[in-house]
């Protein structure tokens, strides 16, 4: 006799280790490729409306990294809970969380002969906006641009730390809300 298959309610670890697999790519995904497109969707949408940026596309998109990272992890995390309906996907945080707070603690901030420099500490390189990045025409000055701007650096290991960090604060507060309050409902 075969036994019936469990019911979504039940406990099952491969199911909770795929929704919290799913989860983790999903939200390593949003940040690394959704962010950079949907802030340059945003970028055209004001120029087609005749409001041109002041600012290069870089800048815009660091300055507002938590936006375009929260918000469609948010709804990632809408459309995977009513898919797995897991308590796994609450704790896809935990993982982003945890490298982040690696990266914080191996934090080494620049020093000179004269002096502790300003500024640098781990909380201003990861979290910490006010990027100054001049916009480019051709390969050749973005490549000058890289080596030379500190900004563009803190930028990018915030796009690959921080961001991933507020996608899982995102999918798993949607999580947290659809299987506590929304799935209640239905």
């Amino acid at each position: 006799m075969v036994a019936p298959p469990p019911k979504p309610t039940e406990f099952s670890l491969w199911r909770e280790a795929l929704a919290l697999g799913v989860g983790l790519a999903f939200v390593y995904f949003a940040s690394r490729f959704l962010t950079f497109q949907l802030a340059g969707w945003i970028l055209r949408g004001r120029h087609l409306l005749g409001m041109p940026p002041s600012f290069s596309n870089f800048s815009f998109t660091f300055n507002h990294l938590f936006v375009f990272t929260f918000f469609p992890a948010v709804a990632g995390g809408c459309v995977a809970s009513h898919v797995f309906r897991r308590r796994a996907s609450e704790f896809v945080w935990l993982c982003a969380a945890s490298v982040l707070l690696y990266k914080i603690l191996t934090f080494h901030t620049a020093h000179s002969v004269l002096g502790e420099v300003p500024g640098l500490g781990p909380w201003h390189y990861y979290f910490d906006g006010d990027f100054l990045i001049p916009d480019f025409r051709t390969w050749e000055e973005f490549w000058q641009q890289v080596a030379a701007s500190p900004d563009m650096t803190r930028g990018m290991a915030q796009a690959d730390y921080t961001g991933p960090f507020y996608a899982s604060l995102g999918y798993s507060a949607m999580a947290f809300v659809y299987r506590r309050f929304i799935a209640r409902c239905q």
